[in-house]
């Protein structure tokens, strides 16, 4: 499980380069075939290509967002569906999708599509010549993952309970989505056209029974906080509206108890997910954005148990990493501020647990955190 991406983009948008006619009568797919051949590019679909440097160079989130684009660039009607129609929606996801994923009104386009090689024809010695020379400029070794193309999977359109299959073929079966803007990356431009994608409860009601229950937190408290792509707060209740369309009664039921623990107050994927992991590891539920009276002021605690005389902190990277962005301070400063913040609330003998990334995809490590500050098991069933 990657840890969520930093909120912050240093690079420029990036433009795929597309194979087209030149107004001279020429092709530039004779031109990003050669720089692809000479490692300069690499080919993400068929006449779609990107700089190897900026490949090479991206997170993996930032990489499978390219290969979103390239696949709408590619066929811009057909719909995007489950975790990239999510991503598409500015849905936060808590790590990168191992495929995009599109929908097909015909079974026999079912299952994983061909991937071009990213270096097209380059024979296996020069590609791990290329490798060590980019390792040497960027200063890191890079394996042969960097260099796998991220594959293309189609599935079946969904259809809602009560209606039989031979009622509803072809591309009725794909009815619910809409469109959504070519920036709707940040990190790429898409078609000008904008990305086709499924509607966003049917996304949600298709993809959150098949994800680990952790990992459903982070996009369904974000949807019902309204923190997506700009969209509105989702209730409870209008996503239910789509439970009929998860794929099976289990997978139905699943999503309604994802829902039912779902919480728009989480203000954060680091919080989401720790809501999650703490109840599988068996301690009671936490209270959330706890009101902590001190000497210096009135603070926040991100979870607290026992009527607030326990606090629970989720210390995510990115208020260091691009802290000038978010409080105007440098790290050093928000550092420093953070461990004032917590003397203070020590003061009012409150026991504080901090924990990060690190313990959310290593629970033992947040169990020994929280046993040792006496946070209470459930004795719930």
């Amino acid at each position: 499980m990657d840890a969520p991406p930093p909120p912050r983009r240093t690079e420029p948008r990036l433009s795929l380069l597309i194979a087209e006619a030149d107004p001279d009568g020429g092709h530039t797919g004779t031109r990003l075939s050669a720089q692809t051949a000479a490692g300069q590019a690499v080919r993400l679909r068929r006449g779609i290509y990107a700089p190897l440097e900026r490949w090479l160079t991206a997170a993996p989130w930032q990489r499978y967002e390219f290969a979103v684009a390239a696949a709408a660039w590619r066929d811009p009607a057909r719909v995007f569906c489950r975790e990239t129609a999510l991503l598409l929606h500015g849905v936060p996801l808590a790590s990168t999708p191992e495929a995009v994923t599109q929908r097909t009104s015909h079974r026999g386009d079912v299952g994983i599509r061909s991937t071009p090689p990213l270096l097209g024809m380059v024979n296996r010695r020069q590609q791990q010549l290329l490798m060590t020379q980019w390792s040497q400029r960027l200063g890191r070794r890079l394996r042969e993952k960097d260099l796998s193309p991220i594959p293309l999977r189609r599935h079946l359109g969904v259809l809602p309970g009560g209606v039989a299959e031979q009622s509803w073929t072809g591309a009725g079966r794909i009815s619910q989505h809409q469109r959504v803007g070519a920036e709707a990356l940040p990190g790429v431009h898409g078609p000008a056209v904008g990305y086709h994608v499924e509607s966003l409860g049917l996304a949600l009601a298709d993809t959150l029974p098949r994800l680990p229950f952790a990992e459903t937190m982070v996009a369904a408290d974000a949807v019902l906080a309204g923190r997506y792509g700009g969209g509105p707060a989702q209730s409870v209740d209008q996503l239910l509206d789509w439970m009929p369309w998860a794929s099976s009664q289990r997978a139905a039921a699943r999503f309604r108890r994802i829902l039912d623990f779902a919480d728009a107050r989480a203000e954060s994927p680091g919080e989401s997910m720790s809501r999650a992991v703490i109840r599988q590891l068996g301690f009671e539920d936490p209270e959330l954005q706890v009101v902590i009276d001190t000497d210096a002021g009135r603070r926040y605690g991100d979870f607290g148990w026992r009527g607030g005389r326990i606090i629970g902190e989720f210390d995510g990277k990115a208020k260091y990493l691009d802290s000038v962005r978010i409080s105007g301070d440098d790290a050093a400063t928000v550092l420093w501020k953070e461990k004032r913040r917590q003397e203070a609330v020590e003061r009012t003998g409150r026991l504080v647990a901090r924990w990060g990334w690190e313990e959310l995809q290593r629970p033992h490590l947040l169990e020994k955190i929280l046993l040792a500050k006496g946070v209470p098991r459930s004795t719930g069933p």
